[in-house]
Parts: structure tokens; C-alpha cells; sequence
């Protein structure tokens, strides 16, 4: 069963939006039992460093981040609470997902959440998968991330294959970074227990760049790249997400990219309704 636990303590099914009620009022055991169950930890909309708690007023979010609507709203943040009630249950659930519009790497969030829970890389038997954006995850980081859990599944999110379309798509001057500090990780990990995924949204800014993503897959020793359809979760990005008008660009930058995985041996998984 999996359940997904948002910022303010609700719970849901996330395969069927069931409202199973809150954790902060239910122990874990009255939803389900602790080891049949995948847990989806939610962090807060707010948590993340590229823009800031406040983006809306301050340095930008991405461009493709909810949090850089004028329309934004925070969500409220019982991450405190939410952890007290779960600390001691869930040694024995193999999967956890720690998601949300967020980073988790930011302000140690990660790590004072598998603190509470209890998880650590010697006596769980949990399989840690969330997504960063690589700009905190350096060596130091990395090594305390191996010793905190046992088995990983960790997504870096870039976004782009140049600096100058990071820029644009991030808002921030951090691609080289990004870039030394996956292939730390990647040649620092043991692949049989810490899968590394590279996870790229596509759109018409970085469209053109979908074959370098396959060769900085190989060149980088990622697992495999997930190509997902950049979402218009706001009008002005409407533009440059799929829709009848570029189509084919979208078509064309699909098969080069299947064409030039199956040369290099790459795997490639394309996410969202890409046209046929």
C-alpha cells in the first residue's frame, strides 16, 4: 500500500486520491501496517534554495516552479509534527519517497528527517528515492547521504546540457557546480545499493539539448534518464510546453534521442504523453 503524507499531515493514496485522514491525529499502524507500506513524505512548497522561502518577493524560483507564480501559495509546514508521530514506526517500511516542489538537501531537511524517523544506513532496510538539484550535493553531503541510508534512489534534475540554458530555465549561475558535483557522486557511489537517475523536464528552451542529456547519461554513469514533458502549470508557460504548434519538434527531439540511447547504450524512459 502506499501512502502519501502532505506538508500539513494529511494522508492519501496517491494511486487512488483517498483521503485516509491525518497522521498527526492517527498512528501509522490505524492506516496500515508499517511493513506493507510505501511511504511518500511531502516537503513544503517552501523549502528550496534557489529562490528562497519567499520567491514571489525575492530572487526568482526556476522558471518551471510553481513557486514562481504570482498565484503561489505556501503551504503550511507540520514537518515537526509529522516526524514525531512517525519517529519509531517505520523502521520496518522498505520504501520511502521524500517529494514535493522542494529540495530536500536544503538546510539538512533530509537528514533531520531520517534522523527522526530512525532510519540509518546500518539497521533499515528502507529504500530512500527523492530528487535534487544537484547544487548542495557535494562531497561531504554525499558521504553522509551513503552512511544515512542503506539503499538510495537519488534523481538529479538539471534540466539542461549548457550553462547558458540552465541560466535560464534555473535562474541561477550553477551549472558547473551541478555538473562537478553529480559526477562526485556518481563515481563515489556503490551502484548496487545508491541508483542514480539523471531527470530532465522538456521544453521547447531545452528541446535541442535532449541528445547531449543521453550522452552526459553515459558520460556521467547514470542508471538512466527520465525525459518528462514540462507541465503548464501556469499560462506563461504555455508557450514553450507541448502543444499542437511544436509538436514536431517534440516528435523529432524523441527519436534522435531513442536513435542515439540505443548507439550508446543508454536507458532512456520518455514520461508524459509525448506525440507519436
Amino acid at each position: 500500500m502506499r501512502i502519501r503524507i502532505s506538508p500539513d499531515g494529511s494522508v492519501t493514496t496517491p494511486d487512488t486520491g483517498r483521503k485516509l485522514g491525518s497522521i498527526l491525529q492517527s498512528p501509522l499502524s490505524s492506516i496500515a501496517e508499517p511493513g506493507e507500506v510505501h511511504l511518500e513524505i511531502q516537503l513544503p512548497n517552501t523549502h528550496c534554495n534557489i529562490g528562497g522561502p519567499d520567491p514571489t518577493t525575492g530572487q526568482q524560483a526556476c522558471l518551471m516552479c510553481p513557486r514562481n507564480s504570482e498565484h503561489f501559495l505556501p503551504e503550511h509546514d507540520r514537518g515537526a509534527d509529522i516526524i514525531s508521530s512517525l519517529r519509531g514506526k517505520v523502521a520496518a517500511v522498505p520504501v520511502l519517497r521524500i517529494s514535493g516542489d522542494a529540495e530536500p538537501f536544503w538546510r539538512n531537511r533530509v537528514f533531520e528527517l531520517l534522523d527522526g524517523l530512525g532510519i540509518d544506513g546500518e539497521s533499515s532496510i528502507v529504500k530512500v528515492f527523492t530528487t535534487t538539484n544537484g547544487t548542495l550535493i557535494d562531497n561531504d553531503t554525499a558521504e553522509r547521504w551513503f552512511k544515512a541510508v542503506p539503499q538510495s534512489e537519488l534523481s538529479f534534475s538539471v534540466d539542461a546540457a549548457t550553462p547558458g540554458t540552465y541560466l535560464k530555465l534555473r535562474r541561477v549561475a550553477e551549472f558547473d557546480r551541478v555538473l562537478a558535483n553529480l559526477d562526485n557522486y556518481c563515481r563515489t557511489r556503490d551502484p548496487d545499493h545508491h541508483i542514480a537517475v539523471l531527470r530532465n523536464n522538456i521544453n521547447t528552451i531545452n528541446i535541442d539539448e535532449v541528445e547531449e542529456m543521453i550522452r552526459m547519461t553515459k558520460d556521467y554513469f547514470f542508471h538512466f534518464v527520465v525525459l518528462s514533458l514540462t507541465r503548464p502549470i501556469q499560462r506563461s508557460l504555455n508557450e514553450i510546453c507541448l502543444n499542437e504548434q511544436n509538436a514536431g519538434r517534440f516528435r523529432e527531439a524523441q527519436n534522435k534521442a531513442k536513435e542515439l540511447a540505443e548507439e550508446l547504450g543508454v536507458n532512456v524512459v520518455f514520461s508524459g504523453n509525448w506525440p507519436s
